[in-house]
């Protein structure tokens, strides 16, 4: 049911599309069982050897190589559920030969473990008080510090509002004043 909601959301797919699509991904060994909602990785699954199998794509080995290299080796989050007979969705070998909503349902089920396995992201929220001649104003952002799993995971975005860092007790002189529209 999750990764039905989630291809929905992110992808655009029917909860139905999505599954026929999994199993079919799932019967080609591309992938593991599809109906599960375990969130928790085994202790004992090399999840290593999962991540090197994708190292060799175009469009996530960077990042896999990143997560074998630089962040020494797959440390997945902390799940909260277990169906205590399958792992959580993941891809079992890389394969570049799919196409239309098989690709992207594939590319999804790839980047969603790569992110599960990486680095949080971290950003810290900002609120910036203006005061231009007794009228206040009050602006509020998030400046994404280290993207980490949000470089892989193209589907989910921190803000709306991103904000540049500023300092504490900061002045400036602004350029311009410029009043818009809000929608």
């Amino acid at each position: 049911v999750e990764l039905e909601k989630l291809a929905s959301r992110k992808l655009r797919l029917s909860a139905k599309t999505t599954m026929t699509i999994a199993e079919k991904l799932y019967t080609q060994g591309l992938i593991s069982y599809p109906r599960t909602e375990t969130n928790i990785f085994p202790k004992e699954m090399n999840l290593t050897s999962l991540v090197e199998a994708q190292t060799g794509d175009n469009q996530w080995g960077a990042f896999a190589g990143r997560i074998l290299g630089e962040w020494n080796g797959p440390h997945p989050r902390a799940g909260k559920k277990s169906d205590q007979a399958h792992p959580p969705i993941h891809p079992i070998k890389h394969t570049s030969g799919l196409q239309g909503d098989e690709a992207k349902v594939y590319e999804f089920i790839v980047r969603h473990f790569l992110a599960c396995v990486s680095q949080d992201a971290v950003g810290k929220e900002t609120t910036v008080n203006i005061d231009i001649a007794g009228e206040k104003f009050v602006g509020h952002g998030l400046t994404v510090l280290q993207r980490n799993y949000l470089e892989v995971y193209v589907y989910d975005r921190w803000s709306d509002k991103e904000i540049i860092d500023y300092e504490q007790i900061r002045e400036f002189e602004p350029t311009s004043i410029d009043i818009v529209d809000g929608s």
